[in-house]
C-alpha cells in the first residue's frame, strides 16, 4: 500500500510539473533554464525537489533540425524509463523475472566469449 501511495505521490508530480510548464509555455513567460516551483508538495520529498531545472520543454513546436529530433528522441527515452520504473516498482515479480534474465544473459555471453575460437586461415595458396 505504501509502494502504491508512493507512486501515485509520484505520478501526481510528473502531472503537476507538466501542467506548470503548459502554463508556464501559454503565458508566455517559459524560457530556456526555467525552474518549477514545487511549494504545493507536502514536506519531505517535496523540499528537496524545488526548483527542478527544465531539461526538454516538449510544448515547443517549432524545433529545428537535428537538435530537434535529438530532443525528441530523449524524451520519448526519458518517459519510457519513468514507466519502466514505475512498472517494475509496482510488481516486484517482474524485478525478479528481469534480474534473472539479465543474470542469465550475462552467464550465456561469458560462455560465448571463453569458449569461441576463431577460424585460422593460412596465406598458402590452395595448390600446394
Amino acid at each position: 500500500m505504501l509502494e502504491s501511495l508512493s507512486t501515485e505521490k509520484n505520478s501526481l508530480v510528473f502531472q503537476l510539473e507538466r501542467l506548470e510548464q503548459q502554463m508556464n509555455s501559454t503565458t508566455g513567460s517559459s524560457s530556456n533554464g526555467s525552474s518549477i516551483n514545487m511549494s504545493g508538495v507536502d514536506s519531505g520529498e517535496g523540499t528537496r525537489l524545488r526548483n527542478v531545472p527544465v531539461l526538454f520543454n516538449d510544448t515547443e513546436t517549432n524545433l529545428a533540425g537535428m537538435y530537434g529530433k535529438v530532443r525528441k528522441a530523449a524524451s520519448s527515452i526519458d518517459q519510457f524509463s519513468i514507466r519502466l520504473g514505475i512498472f517494475l516498482r509496482r510488481y516486484p515479480i517482474a524485478r525478479v523475472f528481469v534480474i534473472i534474465y539479465m543474470a542469465l544473459l550475462h552467464l550465456w555471453v561469458m560462455i560465448v566469449l571463453l569458449t569461441y575460437t576463431p577460424e585460422m586461415h593460412h596465406d598458402q595458396p590452395r595448390g600446394k
